[in-house]
């Protein structure tokens, strides 16, 4: 609903600018957020590469979920961290900002998020040191 002045009731968004007048926020990134949630769970099914060559991937097509099954046969271990590396770890982390961004978790987690944050890239290196060592 729209109060006066062409306002959101619920946040006080100006259509023109995108940015709330009550709180500050940018609405454009609060939906980006959000997208991040439906997204994530198709890109982990989306073929990535073709690793034909690959000496642990005797797939034609890899994506993240056909990875951590043929990790699974392999390793369980790196199986179990590289899934919470590549999904687990980000869900979370779009998530709390999510949460954070409307006002439902405190801005005291944003530490815990950075550090979350920063082991973005920790399964693309053990990936590359289990195939180097392969």
């Amino acid at each position: 609903m729209r109060g006066p002045k062409g306002q959101s009731r619920v946040c006080g968004e100006l259509p023109a600018t995108r940015l709330c007048r009550v709180c500050g926020s940018q609405i454009m990134l609060k939906l980006a957020n959000l997208s991040l949630l439906v997204l994530f769970p198709i890109a982990w099914f989306a073929p990535l590469l073709r690793a034909g060559l690959l000496p642990l991937f005797s797939l034609d097509e890899i994506s993240t979920a056909s990875a951590v099954l043929a990790l699974w046969d392999a390793d369980i271990f790196l199986a179990v961290l590289v899934t919470f590396l590549a999904i687990i770890a980000p869900m979370i982390k779009v998530a709390a900002t999510a949460l954070i961004h409307f006002g439902h978790l405190s801005r005291k987690s944003l530490l815990a998020l950075e550090i979350l944050g920063k082991l973005a890239m920790a399964d693309v290196f053990l990936i590359a040191i289990y195939i180097v060592g392969a």
